[in-house]
């Protein structure tokens, strides 16, 4: 099943970001989430 290979193969990629911390995956980091949100808050707010 392609659907359940990907599943798994992100749940890899997340579990090696944790281990490995790449600048290139600033995304992946639980330190950037909330200043994702603040920012999407901030463009609701502009719209």
């Amino acid at each position: 099943d392609l659907r359940g290979q990907m599943g798994s193969e992100r749940g890899l990629v997340e579990e090696y970001v944790e281990k490995m911390p790449n600048p290139s995956l600033k995304a992946f980091k639980p330190v950037d989430l909330g200043d994702l949100k603040r920012r999407s808050t901030q463009d609701a707010k502009k719209s």
